[in-house]
């Protein structure tokens, strides 16, 4: 177990790899849990899904596991020939929320993190780009270390966590929008490797 005390942020997506980051954190450690989510608005249309999924998530861990400190900030790129890079954006704000914490807090959270699966890996070369995020936004205080938890296939995420939280979870990236709510699309690369994933269970 984690020593009391410590603080971590993990920056919270909707998806399975956050979700099971979120549980892992709560049901593994003692550490104080702040969770931040961005709506990242933009031409894939999945801010609004994945807010809902997010609050769904939170409300079921506080209310079944234990509480935790949760907020959420907004970025709209709609528009734009190019909205970025998910992971750069998230590093910007993850910034914010960290120095937002300093200001009221007295100290920096110990470390932050997100969610991803074996599958989808860790871009090293784009993460120094992530952490120059941070970092510009702690300044003049010094950001907190990342910290990347073992990478276990989505497979395995999913089977980690309760049913509820299976449920919750978003992944599409291109929602369609029916009479009866969003519906993944099944042809971006989170709804091909998560049906690869269905398939094996």
């Amino acid at each position: 177990m984690a020593q009391p005390g410590r603080t971590t942020l993990l920056m919270l997506s909707g998806g399975i790899d956050s979700t099971y980051a979120l549980h892992r954190l709560l049901t593994r450690t003692d550490d104080r849990v702040l969770a931040h989510h961005v709506h990242i608005v933009n031409e894939e249309g999945r801010h609004a899904v994945e807010s809902e999924r997010c609050r769904a998530i939170v409300g079921w861990c506080q209310e079944n596991l234990r509480d935790f400190a949760y907020s959420e900030t907004r970025l709209d790129h709609r528009g734009l020939a190019f909205f970025g890079y998910d992971m750069v954006a998230i590093g910007f704000e993850a910034g914010l929320v960290a120095h937002s914490h300093f200001l009221t807090d007295g100290r920096m959270p110990d470390r932050w993190t997100v969610g991803t699966c074996l599958e989808e890996g860790h871009n090293e070369a784009r993460f120094r780009h992530v952490e120059a995020c941070v970092a510009a936004n702690c300044w003049p205080e010094s950001p907190p270390p990342f910290f990347l938890p073992p990478l276990i296939p989505k497979r395995d995420e999913l089977l980690a966590i309760p049913r509820p939280l299976q449920d919750f979870a978003w992944t599409c990236r291109r929602p369609v929008m029916t009479d009866a709510g969003p519906r993944e699309c099944g042809s971006c690369k989170t709804c091909r490797l998560m049906a690869a994933v269905r398939a094996s269970l």
